[in-house]
């Protein structure tokens, strides 16, 4: 392995390629500090919550070439009684915000079926609730969107610089798209509405 070919990459395009990567690799850290928060909410102390506004909404977007998409996300408020205290949480999950939107509609219907649910409270910070404690398709998607972008990347700079050092990177970009594209047509089972508990 020659790293003196590393001399012959234009400085700018090491620097814009490096520049890319960690851009890239912003969705990977939220989604991760969303998995880890989710980790953590596991050994939450359990209670039940009365639901108290349960709101499907539903907008459309138009993209720069006019095409119109429908958006949709889920609000809820919530409260719960802790150490002789009544708080209130609007969280579902932990990135919810990236939950496929098709399924929001199911969350909504689930969350309408009682008024009763199961909730999370951090006993050291009793005002932070969740109703969500697994890993979900949302922190997921944020992953694989930087695994992604990262892989396309790098391909792209490897086929344009053609250094011979770079090519053991390109098995791992090639894998990684391989990955990211079988996550997005798998179509992965991890929804929130699965993980909600509603109470009778």
């Amino acid at each position: 392995m020659n790293l003196s070919n590393l001399e012959g990459i234009p400085i700018l395009r090491r620097v814009l390629f490096g520049t890319l990567l960690i851009f890239g690799l912003i969705p990977a850290f939220l989604g991760w500090q969303d998995m880890r928060k989710t980790k953590a909410a596991q050994d939450w102390v359990l209670v039940e919550a009365t639901l108290e506004r349960v709101t499907l909404i539903e907008r459309t977007r138009e993209n720069a070439q006019g095409k119109k998409r429908r958006d949709s996300r889920v609000e809820v408020r919530y409260r719960y009684d802790y150490a002789g205290q009544t708080y209130r949480s609007e969280r579902i999950a932990f990135g919810y915000d990236f939950n496929w939107p098709i399924q929001n509609g199911t969350l909504r219907d689930k969350l309408e079926s009682s008024n009763r649910v199961r909730a999370y409270v951090d006993p050291a910070a009793p005002e932070e609730a969740t109703l969500c404690v697994q890993i979900h398709n949302g922190q997921l998607f944020m992953i694989s969107l930087s695994v992604l972008f990262c892989s396309l990347v790098t391909i792209g700079f490897i086929a344009r610089s053609r250094d011979i050092w770079l090519y053991p990177f390109a098995i791992v970009a090639v894998g990684g798209l391989v990955g990211s594209f079988l996550f997005w047509i798998s179509g992965m089972e991890f929804h929130v509405h699965q993980y909600v508990v509603m109470l009778d």
